[in-house]
């Protein structure tokens, strides 16, 4: 297998079609792929680096059928299909993300999908039941298959795809694209194959802030709330991700420059987007600390190319939720310690309930309705008895107040859980937990219900947030 590489500009790469990780290759990309051309490409394992390709394929949007098949591991199918989206926009075409095949199936006969992006498993269970048309040879596209499984599958695709099918493959492993390419693409353009005798090593200290479930902007800035640098900067190598890394730093009161492609330097410099081997040199120079914010499945590719590799544990929603709990028990455990009368009456009080059920779930049904009602914090106690006047109004449960839905364009299919919304709510958003009410989660969006005299402030601040990678619109219900 041939290979080519070609060079990057001396210094520090500028941005070339939304593209600052490497311009010279993607302008050696985007006419192979247009083409029809094979082609391997050595990458680091994210999403943004098949943008080149993604652009190339756009021209295929406009024909009928299946056009592009993207095969991937579960975990990069949403993330791939958004950069394919990005790029096939003014294009048209419809894109289809398949977990399973069972919900495809028709779609695909139906001649309903341009772009199928979907695991190689899936793939295959698709082709056993006639729904996968490769006859009429679409473009099949491997995103690194080394984050598969299993390669299995890949063997019962290929043999069954006609020989003028064009092929793509990303790999951030040389060996395994000259394996594939030998047996899958040959006559391809070969990208990012270091010279033999030559590494690809990058070899640098690096500490790795790994984040499932978590927008990459929320990341970086927990990074650097817990680091606390003199000086800081951002590397990313797209500029989805440097809008959305700036956007989570404006409201902050660091002074962080967010760069594209540039280098920065700084005590610390936070790498939002996974760097090439090269691109880890260049970073690794510039700063006395090297943190790259990755997916799981990056944790491999830099486990690879780092001379040590550090973690840096991000709190996620479970601490939140934590420290919220043990504020709370020590509130009992102060009002326990202090005794009293008040104490005391309580304890009578509760005799008969405790005669007739375990003192734990005694424990357990007084704890909930302590954090289910919206009850004032609980003041001193008061010194010689005040003249007698009209008595103090008790704040009303949340469950009888007057309460609002607020409408969020995420649900099920995005991956959210109910835990994702109390997270933004009570830790970015400050509402306290007990001021929200029941959430309902629907297949494409959510139903939050909140205090009337609050909803409409949350709904404008929960917009643009982002939740499982996924841009919200936030309103009240009644305005759907």
């Amino acid at each position: 297998m041939k290979t080519s590489e070609q060079r990057s500009p001396t210094g520090t790469a500028g941005a070339a079609k939304d593209l600052s990780w490497d311009p010279a290759r993607a302008v050696n990309i985007e006419p192979t792929v247009a083409r029809g051309g094979n082609v391997v490409a050595v990458m680091p394992p994210a999403a943004a680096y098949l943008k080149p390709a993604a652009s190339a394929l756009s021209h295929r949007a406009d024909e009928d059928g299946l056009q592009v098949i993207v095969l991937a591991s579960d975990a990069m199918l949403d993330s791939i299909e958004q950069i394919l989206a990005g790029a096939w926009r003014d294009a048209g075409g419809t894109i289809l993300t398949a977990h399973d095949a069972s919900r495809s199936t028709n779609l695909i006969r139906q001649e309903r999908v341009t772009a199928l992006v979907t695991s190689p498993d899936t793939a295959l269970a698709l082709l056993g039941r006639s729904s996968l048309p490769l006859s009429t040879a679409p473009t099949v596209l491997l995103a690194w298959p080394e984050t598969w499984q299993d390669d299995t599958a890949l063997a019962g695709i290929m043999q069954d795809l006609p020989a003028e099918a064009q092929r793509i493959l990303y790999t951030a492993d040389p060996g395994l694209a000259e394996h594939l390419g030998e047996r899958y693409l040959r006559k391809a353009l070969v990208l990012g194959v270091p010279p033999h005798g030559t590494s690809s090593q990058a070899e640098v200290p690096i500490t790795v802030a790994s984040v499932s479930g978590t927008d990459v902007g929320t990341a970086v800035r927990q990074v650097i709330d817990l680091l606390e640098p003199t000086s800081a900067s951002v590397w990313t190598a797209a500029s989805e991700t440097e809008s959305t890394v700036t956007e989570a730093l404006a409201k902050t009161p660091y002074n962080v420059p967010v760069t594209l492609g540039n280098i920065a330097p700084a005590k610390a410099i936070v790498a939002a987007d996974l760097p090439r081997p090269e691109d880890l040199g260049r970073l690794a120079s510039a700063t006395d600390r090297l943190i790259v914010v990755t997916p799981p499945w990056g944790l491999t590719y830099l486990a690879g190319h780092a001379s040590k590799l550090a973690t840096l544990r991000l709190p996620g929603d479970a601490d939140v939720v934590d420290r919220t709990l043990a504020k709370q028990r020590s509130r009992i455990e102060a009002m326990i310690e202090a005794g009293g009368g008040d104490l005391d009456r309580a304890v009578n009080a509760l005799g008969p309930v405790f005669q007739q059920h375990d003192p734990a779930r005694v424990a357990a049904a007084l704890y909930r309705l302590w954090t289910t009602e919206s009850r004032p914090e609980p003041e001193s106690r008061p010194g010689p008895e005040a003249a007698p006047g009209p008595p103090p109004e008790r704040a009303k449960p949340a469950a009888q107040a007057r309460s609002t839905k607020v409408f969020v364009t995420a649900g099920k299919k995005d991956g959210a859980t109910p835990a994702d919304f109390v997270a933004m709510l009570t830790r970015d958003l400050k509402v306290p937990p007990g001021h929200i009410g029941k959430i309902d989660l629907h297949e494409t969006f959510s139903l939050i219900e909140l205090p009337a005299d609050e909803a409409e402030a949350v709904a404008e601040a929960l917009n643009g947030r982002t939740i499982r990678r996924r841009k919200i619109v936030a309103r009240l219900e009644r305005q759907r």
